[in-house]
């Protein structure tokens, strides 16, 4: 046997063995936690409408061998969401009230429509107090001290991360974002992920493992499971510029695109700056030809 057949056999091996721990890794059951209200408890919040984001990767075998972790969890969810309605419903009531009152008081300054608002200040006197007996319920402490039981949960996180953001890719793969990020991320101009205070974001993607396959340094990532492709976005030269990748974060088109436009018949349709479609083979990916972008393009 020569070198080279001993070569070949060896790649093939490898290639195999890459393929059947690409397909465990699909066949793997993960989900998404938000842990933003743990993490907001634990660390004393105030302001329910500034939250820091905080989700984790969990797979579902290791979250089945942690029953009683996730009962935990359900239990602080609805201990946390009565004290949230607590705060929120006589908030409503005193709204209702100051809105009696401007009722009321049209009615003292035209009396003219008194006929007409007797009825709907009627049914407004009649709700008061309703919601409060209702839905406001007494709650003590939380259950489960929010501190221990996010560090629980962080504990048996894939890659023991948190992640202020994150998108689903296919194929256990995803779009995640790291930071200190308040509510959601809004993008600007460029397309690049922006916080209320102005701070940047930019993506990575990682596997099922937690292991990330490009940099972080994408402003906007896009994938396409049924063609096997992810399509990202990042800043080059103050220019945002657009490529794909495989699953695997090898890149099959390089990043010189002003965006991705279609796939079909096989065949990868790229945006150019100047309005030409470059229209390349999904196998090859090499162009094949050039066309202009449609009238009835963007």
């Amino acid at each position: 046997m020569t070198i080279f057949r001993i070569l070949a056999l060896s790649l093939m091996a490898a290639a195999s063995i890459a393929a059947t721990a690409q397909d465990e890794a699909d066949e793997r059951s993960l989900q998404w936690y938000d842990m933003s209200s743990l993490n907001y408890a634990a660390t004393g919040g105030t302001n329910p409408t500034h939250v820091l984001q905080q989700h984790v990767l969990i797979d579902d075998a290791v979250m089945d061998a942690n029953q009683e972790l996730g009962q935990q969890l359900i239990t602080f969810s609805e201990e946390f969401l009565q004290k949230q309605v607590n705060i929120a419903v006589p908030q409503a009531e005193k709204e209702l009230d100051e809105a009696i009152a401007r009722v009321k008081q049209t009615m003292k300054e035209h009396p003219e429509l008194a006929a007409t608002l007797k009825e709907g200040l009627k049914e407004m006197e009649a709700q008061r107090g309703q919601a409060t007996a209702e839905y406001v319920k007494e709650v003590g402490d939380y259950t489960y001290a929010p501190a221990p039981l996010l560090a629980k949960v962080k504990a048996i996180a894939v890659n023991k991360r948190t992640y202020c953001a994150y998108r689903d890719l296919g194929h256990n793969m995803w779009a995640v974002m790291t930071g200190q990020a308040f509510g959601p991320l809004q993008n600007d101009a460029f397309n690049r992920p922006k916080a209320a205070d102005g701070q940047e974001y930019t993506w990575t993607i990682i596997n099922a493992d937690g292991r990330s396959i490009v940099e972080p340094k994408y402003t906007d990532v896009f994938g396409h499971p049924d063609q096997g492709f992810i399509s990202l976005y990042c800043m080059q030269g103050g220019t945002s510029k657009c490529g794909l990748i495989d699953y695997t974060g090898r890149v099959l088109i390089p990043f010189k695109y002003d965006s991705y436009w279609s796939y079909r018949d096989g065949e990868i349709t790229m945006k150019r700056f100047d309005r030409q479609l470059d229209i390349l083979d999904a196998t090859t990916y090499k162009v094949k030809r050039t066309e202009p972008v449609p009238d009835e393009g963007f």
